[in-house]
């Protein structure tokens, strides 16, 4: 499976010589779907999978890593990799313009960011992506508002270039 991660590293990072084929992602497909208990090895593999596996896999992968967060919650590393894991996966159908799957994960996403601790990154890295998703359903003044938020948020720490950016992603 070692050779495989490679493989997934050096074709997100184009590198042409290195392709994925069909059976491998179903290897690794079928690997993942029959483990009862992910690890930190299987949580980072599915998140390096995300754009090879087609969106049926990666939606029921996301579900089954959400019902299974009571046991990822005990090792504050792994919740951390699943949080990443499912803001990716709710990126990936926010930018497949899949707004079912885009809600049902994002609702999932803000669950697993809440916690009696402030985590400002969490929320920080949230309020983007439910931005994101605003746009998608149409909601334009709420994206464009949570953008600005993040935009004063940025200057207020003074992040110049990263308030800028989120300026830039508002719609008009």
């Amino acid at each position: 499976m070692e050779c495989f991660r490679i493989q997934v590293i050096f074709a997100q990072k184009n590198y042409k010589s290195y392709q994925i084929s069909e059976e491998e992602i179903q290897e690794i497909s079928d690997d993942l779907f029959s483990m009862l208990e992910w690890g930190e090895a299987e949580l980072f593999l599915f998140g390096e999978l995300i754009y090879f596996l087609p969106e049926t896999l990666v939606f029921e992968f996301s579900k089954e890593l959400i019902k299974r967060t009571k046991f990822y919650r005990k090792i504050p590393e792994n919740k951390t990799q699943v949080t990443l894991v499912i803001r990716d996966c709710t990126n990936y159908f926010i930018e497949k313009s899949q707004v079912e799957q885009a809600e049902i994960l994002l609702n999932s996403y803000e669950k697993l960011i809440e916690s009696p601790i402030v985590d400002v990154y969490s929320r920080k890295e949230y309020l983007f992506v439910e931005g994101n998703y605003q746009f998608l359903i149409g909601n334009i003044e709420k994206g464009n508002q949570i953008f600005e938020n993040l935009a004063i948020m940025y200057e207020k720490l003074g992040y110049d270039n990263a308030a800028s950016y989120m300026r830039e992603k508002r719609h008009k």
